[in-house]
């Protein structure tokens, strides 16, 4: 009995990650519908980016994309589309004319496999998208979420 009550008062994370905040402080009473730590998926690692409304239709989930940081120059981090946003992004959904209609952006999301934990989180990258290769990872792993 008491090895199952000490069991229960361990916390474990769903995947590998980093503690980005503590939600709860110690002596709290959790329970398994309240968080006690928020957390950032460390792999993979996901790029937000914008992708404007006249190149939208040329972007697909499991599409190959590469991705730099300033930190390493001349270093390309082989990623894939895990995410294309339904919705418009800083303007309304419902613009009604043709020449406010192209400047509709839409956030999409490249993961990014990070091995050796180079890239930091928060670190500002630029995407560069591959039309018509292949994907990079398999469909699951493009349905992945995570957090930056």
């Amino acid at each position: 009995m008491l090895k199952q009550e000490l069991a229960d008062a361990q916390l474990s994370a769903p995947c590998d990650a980093v503690v980005r905040s503590r939600l709860m402080e110690p002596g709290e009473m959790a329970s398994p519908s309240r968080p006690v730590f928020s957390l950032a998926v460390i792999d993979p690692k996901w790029v937000r980016a914008y992708v404007d409304e006249v190149n939208l239709g040329k972007v697909q989930s499991g599409m190959a994309a590469t991705v730099t940081v300033d930190s390493f120059p001349g270093r390309d981090f082989a990623g894939w589309v895990g995410f294309v946003s339904p919705v418009a992004e800083f303007t309304p959904r419902d613009v009604q004319t043709e020449v406010l209609r192209t400047s509709l952006v839409y956030e999409i999301r490249v993961f990014v496999r990070d091995p050796g934990n180079v890239l930091c989180l928060g670190m500002p990258a630029t995407v560069h998208l591959s039309p018509g290769m292949s994907p990079a990872a398999p469909a699951a792993a493009a349905d992945a979420k995570a957090a930056p």
